[in-house]
């Protein structure tokens, strides 16, 4: 019987994408091919076949004056956008075959409207679809492996309704 060989080893992450361990590094496997940004000082910026941390840096470099949207594309023809800020909040939507479906913010801060820039456009959105920073990043992070919508949060299609307190 043949020994493992340990030097390189499979692995499924707990996301269900394929990993490979070796002595130096894990090399993850995802599902994204493209990643964009926008830049007010700036030319556009483009990645292809992005890893997480080049994603998860973009997002984070959301602010509104420079950078005000991301956005991911997968192999399935999927595609997730992220535009916002952490002092307003984030709206990111997922979409697939010309639909968009939006993560919902938390039942107690759904109420009213935030005026927020998302692709140097300054508009009114309802609250009940700006997210945090870290609901952003996770959702990014389970898109990034499976292409798909994160199911631990609440999703609609719907993102111009307003609620009332």
């Amino acid at each position: 019987m043949k020994e493992p060989d340990l030097e390189s080893l499979e692995v499924i992450s707990p996301l269900g994408s394929r990993l490979i361990k070796n002595k130096m590094s894990i090399v993850e496997f995802s599902r994204v091919t493209e990643l964009n940004w926008d830049c007010l000082s700036g030319p556009e910026g483009h990645i292809e076949n992005p890893d997480w941390l080049k994603i998860e840096d973009r997002i984070k470099a959301l602010n509104a004056l420079e950078h005000s949207c991301v956005f991911i594309s997968a192999n399935n023809g999927t595609s997730l956008t992220i535009g916002g800020n952490p002092k307003q909040g984030f709206i990111v939507f997922f979409s697939q075959d010309d639909k968009h479906s939006y993560v919902m913010a938390p039942v107690g801060s759904r109420a009213g409207t935030q005026n927020l820039v998302i692709g140097f456009q300054p508009g009114d959105y309802s609250c009940r679809i700006l997210v945090s920073l870290a609901t952003a990043i996770q959702v990014a992070r389970t898109y990034f492996f499976k292409a798909e919508r994160d199911e631990c949060f609440e999703w609609t299609y719907d993102d111009q309704s307003i609620d009332i307190e």
